[in-house]
């Protein structure tokens, strides 16, 4: 008997664990809502740091959600996240083409004769006369 006591106090304990993980003290809100609450976070966080769990855990704060209630999420969440950062890196990389593409025609471009100063002569022409 002492036996099933301690399987029905241990299984007590486990299921309470469940309904402590999965609190949920708000509700969770829809997709698109979840959505953009992500994105809002992604776009004020530091994107070398973050991982798709703390944006998980952040939008359960911000939302009043209790800790793991977004678990069920996480899928949609990640995909977010995956997009997100996919675009963000290929805007990275078309800035950094224009801006090699842009060099790449100040280079090109002919010097115009003139505009360029001589060294040695700080502007000035030096004439030499001679006296004889």
């Amino acid at each position: 008997m002492a036996d099933d006591a301690e399987v029905t106090q241990e299984g007590k304990s486990e299921s309470a664990a469940a309904e402590v993980k999965s609190e949920v003290k708000g509700e969770i809100p829809n997709d698109a809502e979840l959505e953009r609450v992500t994105l809002e976070i992604l776009g004020a966080a530091d994107l070398e740091l973050i991982t798709k769990k703390t944006v998980r855990r952040s939008l359960e704060t911000k939302l009043g959600l209790g800790d793991g209630a977004l678990d069920e999420k996480k899928s949609a969440i990640n995909g977010w996240v995956e997009d997100f950062m996919s675009k963000q890196t290929q805007e990275e990389e078309e800035e950094e083409a224009d801006e090699e593409e842009e060099e790449e025609e100040e280079e090109d471009k002919p010097k115009k004769k003139g505009s360029g100063k001589k060294s040695g002569g700080g502007g000035e022409k030096k004439f030499k006369t001679s006296l004889s």
